[in-house]
This record gives structure tokens, sequence and C-alpha cells, in this order.
């Protein structure tokens, strides 16, 4: 489980569920949100499943932290 800092992104990215929604429309990523495992909204995490070569796992990481900096929130 990754933990998200909500308070870091923008106002688009407000919870697991939308930070998993986003990522998904913008990157063509699939995280599973903490939701989906039953962890409330407090937590904001998301889970990785790594069944792919290193060379797509290390291209989707880059596509990841590209979104989160697309996403940052203006003051951090």
């Amino acid at each position: 489980m990754v933990k998200i800092h909500v308070e870091m992104f923008d106002d688009v990215i407000v919870d697991d569920v939308t930070f998993m929604r986003c990522l998904l429309e913008e990157e063509n990523i699939v995280v599973l949100p903490g939701k989906a495992f039953g962890m409330t909204t407090e937590y904001n995490v998301f889970r990785v499943v790594f069944c792919a070569p290193e060379s797509v796992i290390c291209a989707a990481a880059d596509r990841i932290s590209c979104f989160c900096i697309r996403h940052k929130h203006p003051k951090t």
C-alpha cells in the first residue's frame, strides 16, 4: 500500500478513489484504492501490483510521478 498525502495535491485529488480514477483517465495506469480493501478514506492509500517486465514498471513509475507533479498543490 502506498500512502497518498492528499493535502499535497490540487483540489481534484481529494481521496484515494479520485486519485485512482484520475490516474486511470490521465495515464492509463490502474491501481486499487484502499477503499476497495475496506480501508476508510482517512488512510488514503492505494495498492500496486507488479506483474510486468521491469521496463514496463519503470515506465509506469515515471507516469505516476508525472501525474503527481501535474496535480501538485500550488503551495507545496
